[in-house]
């Protein structure tokens, strides 16, 4: 998965190796089986230290979850804010790290974005919709036009061409190898550009 401007993190102090474990069996066996134990062995500590950081599972998994978005977050934003801006290798680099992420690890994505009861969680659609919105007025600027109707609706078709396969467990074949998933996030860009009259190098037609 393609990153840009940050190194990926690596947990030293024990509240850091105890978010990254829970992060990492989220994903092997589902927020529902995450056991404080489990958490522990993995993480390198004791009961107790969990206990100290966290008070509770509960309220470690809500932890866990905001800290591997903000993390994923914090690559969105590098995208969005490098200078000078390339609007094919910014949406690239967007589309790359959002589809192969989820498709990666897509427990984790679906407990991001839905809790226990399946609502779509408050912090993600307030973070999808600002996602959406940085976009609109990136690609704004490099047409040289208000963020109209038409721009709206393109990002968010775009932004859910990439968030719904993961969230939906979606296994078409096309998603099997890395060419198939690379021409697809290709396709996704080309077309969204095209669309807005935009052409290599950020110029519009």
């Amino acid at each position: 998965m393609t990153k840009m401007g940050k190194a990926d993190f690596v947990p030293t102090l024990p509240r850091e190796r105890i978010l990254a474990a829970t992060i990492d069996l989220i994903e092997q066996v589902g927020p529902n089986k995450l056991t404080t134990r489990s958490i522990a062995v993995a993480a390198g500590v004791n009961v107790a230290a969990i206990n100290y950081y966290f008070r509770s599972k509960d309220a470690l998994l809500e932890a866990a979850l905001a800290s591997s978005w903000d993390h994923a977050a914090g690559h969105l934003r590098d995208y969005i804010s490098t200078e000078p801006w390339d609007p094919r290798v910014a949406l690239s680099g967007i589309a790359e790290f959002l589809f192969e992420g989820g498709l990666r690890f897509p427990v984790v994505m679906k407990a991001n974005f839905f809790d226990g009861e399946g609502r779509v969680r408050a912090h993600i659609a307030t973070a999808i919709a600002a996602l959406s919105h940085e976009l609109e007025d990136r690609l704004a600027s490099v047409l040289k036009r208000p963020v109209d109707i038409q721009l709206r609706i393109r990002v968010s078709v775009f932004l859910s061409a990439l968030l719904f396969p993961p969230l939906a467990s979606t296994s078409l074949p096309l998603f099997d190898d890395e060419v198939g998933r690379v021409e697809y996030v290709h396709v996704l860009v080309d077309d969204l550009l095209a669309s807005l009259g935009v052409v290599e190098g950020g110029t519009t037609v």
